[in-house]
């Protein structure tokens, strides 16, 4: 690299006008290149002055970095801005920092990263620091720092939303649950039942399927005792009122027989005694 630089310094002292006479006619075609949007000629030209010419030049700096740009090279033109941004040139500074800021909005582009774009609102500022007359800049700056806030917002609600989301489908979910849990149990429940009404209802059935045969009979038979039975008793308190009034009957005659039994032994008894005269009654 020495022995490089050596041969140029001694080939700029031989032939001063031919160096310069190189890098304008260089610099003429890397600028014509890229009017014409030839921007691969224009890069070959600018690379050219920069790593073969030596050329240190924020000008050619940024002129390499925006035929990087338009080609989507974005880290070869980033190289550049941020070689061009260095420079005490404040126009220059505050173009090259609002080129690296579309850059960083170009990756928020491709990876969807919104750091990319909060790096961009910064790159942004610095430009319109180094140049405050940076109106497209500013406008950039605005733009984007509204689009951030939108963002913002919208993630905001997307966020709430989904946490709403997920506990209405906890609820749902969990509601759904013991729902089914309790009609599950109501339906288990109702089906005991109904087994226990069948089971109750079928040994109904079956008894009075194994009654009805003895029913007949049985029934026949108790309502023939019954009627028996109510007929003796009929026949059981008829008699007990002709008896009765037999008894009385027989008691009356016995008493009257009684009667005169008394009577006749109070005179027999009144005869025996002294005194006693027949022709005076008994008493």
């Amino acid at each position: 690299m020495i022995k490089y630089l050596t041969i140029l310094s001694l080939f700029l002292v031989i032939n001063p006008l031919t160096y310069v006479s190189e890098v304008n006619d260089t610099q003429w075609k890397a600028q014509k290149a890229f009017e014409d949007k030839n921007y691969l000629v224009a890069i070959h030209r600018y690379e050219h002055l920069v790593e073969q010419l030596q050329i240190n030049d924020p000008n050619v700096y940024i002129n390499l970095a925006h035929a990087y740009y338009k080609t989507k090279k974005w880290l070869n033109a980033r190289k550049y801005y941020v070689l061009a941004s260095k420079n005490e040139n404040p126009t220059l500074s505050s173009l090259a920092y609002h080129q690296l800021g579309m850059i960083s909005e170009e990756n928020y582009n491709q990876d969807s990263s919104i750091e990319d774009l909060r790096t961009a609102l910064k790159l942004f500022k610095k430009a319109i620091k180094k140049n405050p007359k940076n109106l497209e800049a500013r406008y950039n700056y605005e733009l984007l720092r509204k689009k951030l806030e939108a963002l913002r917002k919208f993630a905001e609600k997307n966020s709430s939303k989904k946490k709403r989301k997920s506990q209405s489908r906890k609820t749902k979910s969990n509601g759904n649950g013991e729902k089914q849990k309790t009609v599950s149990e109501e339906g288990e429940g109702d089906s005991e039942e109904k087994r226990a009404k069948k089971k109750e209802s079928k040994n109904g059935k079956d008894r009075l399927e194994k009654q009805d045969p003895e029913g007949k009979e049985d029934g026949s038979k108790t309502g023939n005792k019954k009627k028996d039975k109510n007929k003796l008793r009929e026949d059981k308190l008829k008699a007990v009122n002709i008896n009765q009034e037999k008894i009385k009957t027989i008691f009356e005659a016995l008493k009257n027989q009684e009667i005169q039994y008394l009577q006749q032994k109070r005179r027999r008894n009144k005869k025996a005694k002294k005194g006693y005269e027949k022709s005076k009654p008994d008493w």
